[in-house]
């Protein structure tokens, strides 16, 4: 699937690619503030992780 940063880091920066390190901390805020709108316009969803949330909708023919 993929190979070890430390043994393709030349690679990506010949070709001008940079690695970051991620930031957990605010990942689950953004989430959080994703979600709490999403909660706010839709009448009934569902958090499931800390990037997918459930819409559940109505049909609108019923």
């Amino acid at each position: 699937m993929g190979a070890p940063y430390f043994q393709i880091k030349d690679t990506l920066r010949r070709h001008g690619i940079v690695a970051f390190s991620s930031n957990y901390a605010l990942y689950g805020q953004m989430s959080e503030r994703v979600m709490t709108l999403i909660e706010s316009m839709v009448c009934d969803s569902e958090v499931y992780s800390i990037d997918k949330n459930k819409l559940h909708t109505v049909d609108a023919q019923s």
